[in-house]
């Protein structure tokens, strides 16, 4: 995935100080083009900044820790609360964000305001427990000393759950275009969700945040509701941050369009497709290849009235859906390759398995009694790669790290909700590859989602590892995205 390309480079060219652009190429067995396009966006972040022959890192800001915060610059903080203060009204539900400018609202808020708050900010659930006229909705999830809040993976759940009236939202800096920084990918993902889910949205920043770094950036504050004095003006709009994922339009987009992720109705019960609308739609939409993903699982087995312990051809059977489109691609001129996607019967996680040949599979009794612990080391011994499809599907949970190469952090499918988000912060916490497929069942499920490349592999294997390397581009509706 590039997004991961590009924070290992970071974190090499910083690791080293300076490099040059041909061993950058070498290290990561990437083009010169890919390396500039690289190291421009890496640029364009602040992370690192060329120089003669070519790169080196940026000194970046040190975050200091909570409690130092919170004795900077407190009576700005305290001037900058009692503005957003005033504008909370009785009955209002809030979301209030961690913080050491917004810790000190319940400082100021008058005592006869009656108030849902929803929040992790340990100062203010502190300090609610005395002000019986406040609701307080306690946000799940892990100490964070950094922030002096709670939050983690099971955060972001939680807050999906509720719509806020206001959001009083705080940032680790405030750039020079507008843009508001944070210092973690969770703290990204927190406030993102945030500010989808309020109708106001009020920054709370002093004048020390403008020009401090972070690692992640997102979208501009609301210029009607930024208590930040002495901000770089024109301020831009926060309902940026509360629109979809941005969608990354590059001059050019990859050569090669490639679905990960696709049933058939000759093996899946689900599948609604033939192969020969299965590969005259990816045709249509312009796409270069396909990995045919049939459930490997008892159900199929029941549906083509196999027995997964009997003696015969099981294997065989199982593939008639990957041969059907196999041909018909050989017709119209489109790659396929050999996929599966595995279900044990221990729980109802799906796995994507790519690059395994038929011995792996040829006893499915055996292979739906194991489960992902004792599948894994098997798989991985012989090569394949193992991608949990939509772990965060309902029903679904995600399998230990250690079991895994990858997640599928995008998955299309219309008819469900994969709470994608949290499988990308899944996938960047274990350091995971993360795919994009678009589950294809039906007509409308096709190219909604796969893979960019910019070289066209030849077989299954060959296809297994370039998913590996994780030299890819995420595809949503056929434009390149960084989820």
């Amino acid at each position: 995935m590039r997004d991961s390309r590009r924070k290992e480079i970071a974190a090499y060219i910083t690791r080293r100080g300076s490099v040059t652009m041909p061993e950058l190429c070498e290290t990561f067995h990437v083009s010169m083009n890919t390396i500039r396009a690289d190291v421009s966006f890496l640029e364009q972040t602040g992370t690192v900044e060329k120089v003669y022959g070519g790169v080196r890192a940026v000194q970046q800001q040190e975050i200091p820790l909570f409690a130092q915060r919170a004795q900077l610059h407190t009576e700005a903080k305290r001037a900058i609360v009692r503005q957003a203060a005033s504008l909370v009204n009785d009955g209002d539900t809030l979301f209030v964000d961690a913080g050491t400018t917004t810790m000190h609202l319940l400082d100021v808020l008058p005592l006869e305001i009656h108030a849902t708050i929803v929040t992790g900010n340990l100062h203010i659930i502190a300090q609610a427990y005395t002000r019986p006229n406040l609701e307080l909705i306690v946000l799940p999830g892990a100490l964070n000393r950094r922030t002096n809040s709670v939050s983690d993976v099971s955060t972001l759940e939680f807050l999906g759950r509720y719509h806020f009236g206001k959001a009083l939202m705080a940032a680790t800096g405030l750039s020079a275009d507008g843009k508001l920084n944070v210092s973690s990918y969770l703290d990204h993902e927190i406030k993102h969700l945030a500010v989808q889910q309020s109708d106001h949205r009020i920054l709370l920043c002093d004048s020390a945040k403008y020009g401090a770094a972070g690692l992640e950036r997102y979208g501009p504050p609301d210029h009607r509701h930024s208590l930040s004095p002495g901000a770089p003006r024109p301020l831009p709009q926060l309902r940026h941050l509360a629109g979809d994922r941005r969608i990354a339009k590059e001059r050019t987009l990859p050569m090669y369009k490639i679905e990960p992720h696709l049933h058939t109705t000759h093996v899946s019960r689900c599948g609604r497709l033939e192969a020969k609308e299965i590969v005259a739609g990816y045709k249509a939409a312009g796409y270069s290849a396909l990995i045919v993903t049939d459930h490997f699982n008892r159900t199929t087995f029941e549906h083509l009235g196999i027995d997964p312990a009997g003696k015969s051809d099981r294997i065989g059977a199982f593939l008639e859906g990957y041969r059907r489109v196999r041909e018909e691609g050989e017709r119209q001129g489109l790659r396929v390759f050999k996929g599966a996607e595995l279900r044990f019967d221990e729980c109802e996680n799906d796995y994507l398995l790519y690059g395994w040949a038929n011995e792996l599979l040829a006893e499915p009794e055996e292979i739906f009694r194991m489960g992902i612990a004792a599948f894994s080391p098997i798989a991985r011994g012989q090569g394949a790669l193992l991608i949990q499809a939509h772990p965060y599907r309902h029903g679904c949970t995600p399998a230990i790290a250690r079991y895994l190469d990858g997640v599928e952090v995008y998955n299309a499918n219309p008819r469900h909700d994969s709470r994608d988000a949290l499988a990308v912060h899944y996938a960047q916490e274990f350091g995971l590859i993360g795919t994009a497929g678009s589950d294809c069942h039906r007509t409308e499920d096709i190219a909604r989602a796969g893979i960019g490349i910019e070289c066209l592999p030849s077989d299954s294997m060959e296809m297994m590892r370039l998913l590996r390397s994780r030299n890819f581009r995420l595809l949503k509706n056929g434009e390149v995205f960084e989820p």
